[in-house]
C-alpha cells in the first residue's frame, strides 16, 4: 500500500466513519469487499468458504432456481435450512457479509410458498391497488421474513417506469406503474418498510430498463430510441429523500448519454449523471456482470477497467446465467493486474471500500 493510498484511505474513512476495522485493511481485503458472489449449495461450498476467508468477499447472493441445470437445488429449501446456511456463512467472515436476494414480490421471489415462505404480491399488483399503506404493509412482511432469516440486502424495489408494456420486466409484473411519480411513491413506502425492519434495499435498474425491447440477461440492450428522461424521476426522488441504500445499474446502452458503453460501464452515466447531477453519494452495484449483455461483448479485463473507473463500488457475480465457481478469483486477479498496470488506481478502490464499510455499519 503506497503512502498516498494510505492517506486517501484515512481521509475516506474519516468521511465515511467505519469501526469494522481497527487498522487500515490491505488492498486484497478492499478488493474482496467489492464482490457479491453466487454459489451452488444448500450448505456453504468449499469454494464460497475460501472466497470469504481467503479472498475477503463482501457478500453472497442466494437463489432458489438454478437455470443452467434446470434444477430447484440451488440455495433455498426451507426457512430452517436458509437460516442455518446464512448463520454458517456469517460465522466464517471477520467482516459482516451482505446476504442478498431478489425478493421483489410476485414472480421474482426466491423465497417461494412451495418452500414454506409467505405469498407476496408483485409490484404491479401493489401499483394497481395504489394504496401506499398497503404497499408498506406488504413490503414490511417481506422485510420481516428476510430479517428473520438473516438476509440483510434485498435487490428491490424495481423502480423502472413502465414505458413499454411488453418490456420483459414490466410484462412480469415487476414495475409499479407507468407514472414515474407513482413509482417513486410506492418505492419509498417499500424501502421505508425494509428500513423499519433493519434491512437494506437496492433500487434498480439505473438509468432505466422499462423501455428496453430485449432482455439483458441474454444479449446487449439498446434503449437509445425508446428511453424517456422521465425514467430518471423515481431515482431522483428517492435520492432526494435520502432513501437509496444502494443503486443497481442496468446493462443498457443509451448512446445519447454514452456512445461507447452501457450504463454499468459508463462514467458519463454513473459518475456524471448519477453522482454529479442527481447527487447520489452512496454505493453503486452492478447488475450481474456474467449476463450476456456484458459477457458476450466485453472481455473481463475491459469490463472491470470500465466499471471501476466509472465509479462502481460492488461487482455482482451471480453465477446464474453463467457458472464458474472460480470467477471471483479471476475478477480479483484481474483487478490487481489493472492496478499494477496503472489502469485503475488504488485511490478508486479505497473510495469504494469506504462507501461499502459505511453502509455495513448500518447492518444490525
Amino acid at each position: 500500500m503506497t503512502i498516498m493510498h494510505k492517506l486517501l484511505l484515512t481521509v475516506c474513512l474519516a468521511i465515511f466513519p467505519c469501526s469494522i476495522y481497527a487498522a487500515s485493511p490491505d488492498l486484497d481485503t478492499q478488493i474482496g469487499q467489492m464482490l457479491i458472489v453466487g454459489f451452488r449449495g444448500m450448505e456453504p461450498s468449499n469454494t464460497i468458504l475460501e472466497d470469504i476467508q481467503k479472498r475477503h468477499i463482501g457478500g453472497v447472493v442466494l437463489f432458489s432456481w438454478d437455470g443452467l441445470v434446470k434444477s430447484n437445488e440451488r440455495n433455498i429449501k426451507s426457512p430452517k435450512q436458509v437460516k442455518q446456511l446464512i448463520h454458517d456463512l456469517q460465522a466464517t467472515s471477520n467482516i459482516p457479509l451482505f446476504i442478498a436476494i431478489d425478493q421483489e414480490g410476485g414472480i421474482v421471489s426466491r423465497l417461494n410458498p412451495d418452500r414454506g415462505f409467505p405469498v407476496t404480491p408483485s409490484h404491479a399488483e401493489l401499483g394497481q391497488k395504489d394504496d401506499l399503506p398497503s404497499t408498506y404493509q406488504e413490503a414490511r412482511k417481506i422485510a420481516a421474513t428476510l430479517k428473520g432469516l438473516g438476509i440483510n440486502l434485498n435487490f428491490a424495489p424495481v423502480i423502472d417506469t413502465r414505458v413499454d408494456p411488453n418490456n420483459f420486466i414490466t410484462k412480469k409484473g415487476r414495475t409499479f406503474s407507468d407514472d414515474p411519480e407513482k413509482v417513486a411513491e410506492h418505492a419509498l413506502a417499500y424501502i421505508q418498510a425494509h428500513r423499519d425492519q433493519g434491512t437494506l434495499c437496492s433500487i434498480k435498474h439505473f438509468c432505466g430498463h422499462g423501455s428496453s425491447t430485449t432482455d439483458s440477461h441474454w444479449d446487449m440492450v439498446d434503449v437509445t430510441d425508446t428511453w424517456d428522461e422521465k425514467e430518471l424521476i423515481p431515482f431522483a426522488n428517492i435520492i432526494k429523500e435520502d432513501m437509496a441504500d444502494i443503486v443497481m445499474t442496468a446493462h443498457v446502452f443509451q448512446r445519447k448519454l454514452d456512445p461507447d458503453y452501457p450504463a454499468t460501464l459508463s462514467g458519463p452515466i454513473i459518475n456524471n449523471l448519477l453522482r454529479n447531477q442527481l447527487g447520489y453519494r452512496g454505493v453503486v452495484i452492478t447488475d450481474d456482470i456474467q449476463m450476456d449483455a456484458i459477457r458476450k461483448h466485453f472481455t473481463l479485463e475491459d469490463t472491470l477497467e470500465a466499471l471501476l473507473n466509472a465509479g462502481v463500488d460492488i461487482i455482482l457475480i451471480a453465477n446464474a446465467t453463467y457458472h464458474d465457481e472460480h470467477y471471483a478469483t479471476q475478477v480479483i486477479q484481474t483487478i490487481k493486474k489493472l492496478i499494477t498496470q496503472g489502469r485503475v488506481s488504488e485511490k478508486r478502490i479505497a473510495e469504494s471500500f469506504a462507501r461499502i464499510q459505511a453502509l455495513k455499519q448500518q447492518l444490525s
